[in-house]
């Protein structure tokens, strides 16, 4: 007999019960990261999904944008750069670049401070939850919103 909750599924056998999350089932079904974002159907052409904002960053944010995917945790799809302070001067303001390019595509915010929950460090970046699925979907989704002000 298998039971739903609202964050919990619960199965139960003679003799046996077992009670799986939501994010549990979720872990072994699913890869941890899952392309989103609004796919192009029919004649409207202004929807663009993850594919389509990458192809339009150059070469230098996209690599940026790697390396905060490649870093990011699979919770929140945030990434804390630690070889930053390594960097030149004329390294840092290409990174500022690309990484401003990378905001005003929409794919990647600076993350502060405002959440007590989530600690953020310095030159930490989220990837925007709405192209790149992470677990924690929901609460990601609020901080992008508390970040994207």
């Amino acid at each position: 007999m298998v039971e739903q909750n609202n964050k919990s599924i619960i199965v139960t056998r003679p003799g046996v019960k077992q009670v799986f999350t939501e994010e549990e089932i979720y872990k072994e079904n699913y890869a941890p990261f899952s392309m989103m974002g609004e796919i192009n159907r029919g004649k409207e052409k202004n929807k663009m999904d993850i594919f389509d904002k990458l192809f339009n960053v150059s070469k230098g944010a996209y690599r940026v944008f790697l390396t905060i995917k490649t870093q990011s945790s699979s919770d929140y799809n945030l990434a804390t750069l630690q070889d930053l302070h390594d960097l030149e001067e004329n390294q840092m303001k290409v990174f500022r670049r690309c990484i401003a390019e990378l905001r005003k595509a929409g794919l990647v915010v600076r993350a502060k401070n405002r959440d007590p929950q989530v600690k953020v460090q310095r030159h930490t970046y989220m990837i925007n939850p709405h192209y790149l699925k992470c677990w924690k979907y929901t609460k990601a989704k609020e901080l992008w919103s508390l970040y994207n002000r």
